[in-house]
């Protein structure tokens, strides 16, 4: 439904222009952007991650956590720090936040230890949206002259099954990566524990 919603939504953008007044013409392209509001999820479970080995592992904060597998493509579970929504852009026309030492920055789970991580109960892709839809400071291409990718979000529904992609690292650390899987059903417990072993 979003791909044909990214598809379709310029057109029909384009199609109210063409045949309203001008001042209807602000409307049409108003009710565009909205379609990039991002959507409220059935539930936000909280991810436990236990580390039972012998030794430390580590997680990235300065990266996506963990992925969704979902009809066989590898999607966002959460976004890392260069990213943002389309909604974040249309609410304050900001492009991206801060910076972040990925090399230096580390979450450590100690051996018995556990990490909690939220989880909105969404999905997020790359989108674009119209040009009209970038606010303020935020332009809609690169210096490169690249269209700028904003994030939109999918809603898992309850009851659906979500194979997540957990990205973690060994005791060395960032150099060190592997990754665990694991299928939940969506809105079946509040919390869902990952044993590293």
């Amino acid at each position: 439904m979003t791909h044909f919603r990214r598809l379709i939504g310029p057109l029909l953008t384009a199609t109210c222009c063409l045949v309203l007044t001008s001042g209807a013409t602000a409307g049409c392209e108003s009710d565009d952007c909205a379609l990039y509001k991002e959507p409220k999820p059935a539930s936000s479970p909280t991810i436990r991650i236990k580390n039972a080995r012998s030794e430390s592992i580590f997680v990235n904060p300065c990266d996506s956590r963990f992925s969704i597998l979902k009809y066989g493509v590898l999607q966002l579970g959460e976004l890392s720090w260069n990213m943002r929504t389309c909604a974040d852009v249309l609410a304050d026309g900001q492009r991206a936040c801060c910076d972040c030492a990925w090399w230096i920055i580390k979450e450590e789970i100690v051996p018995g230890g556990t990490l909690e991580l939220p989880w909105t109960g969404l999905i997020y892709h790359a989108g674009m949206m119209p040009d009209a839809c970038y606010p303020g400071s935020a332009q809609p291409y690169e210096a490169s002259g690249e269209p700028f990718e904003c994030y939109e979000a999918d809603v898992v529904k309850p009851g659906e099954a979500v194979h997540f992609v957990f990205h973690l690292h060994g005791p060395a650390g960032v150099p060190d990566p592997f990754n665990i899987e694991r299928t939940f059903v969506h809105g079946s417990h509040p919390t869902f524990e990952v044993t590293v072993d």
